[in-house]
């Protein structure tokens, strides 16, 4: 991975410990129910933004998701390949699928 794609992305992932550390304990064991005006206090109390935070959520979402379709089971190589073709194009920039 490129030095500067890695400092991205760990930027990223510090922004989002502190919008993690922002959540109340109900968000996080339930973060279906943040909605926006949640999403706004949570980008104020971490010094982040609004689209930060949904762009954390979409991720949690996504991660969900797969975790759901892999279901615990060891995956061959074409599963994985259908589940990143499935994907492809909804992860963020620069994480290289």
């Amino acid at each position: 991975m490129p030095k500067d794609l890695l400092k991205v992305q760990e930027g990223k992932l510090k922004k989002w410990k502190y919008v993690i550390d922002s959540c109340k304990k109900e968000e996080l064991e339930n973060p279906d129910i943040i909605e926006r005006s949640r999403i706004e206090r949570i980008a104020k109390g971490s010094g982040t933004t609004s689209k930060e935070v949904r762009e954390l959520l979409k991720q949690y979402r996504l991660g969900k998701k797969v975790m759901k379709n892999v279901g615990g089971k060891a995956m061959k190589t074409k599963d994985i390949n259908k589940l990143v073709k499935q994907f492809k194009g909804k992860m963020p920039k620069g994480l290289g699928i």
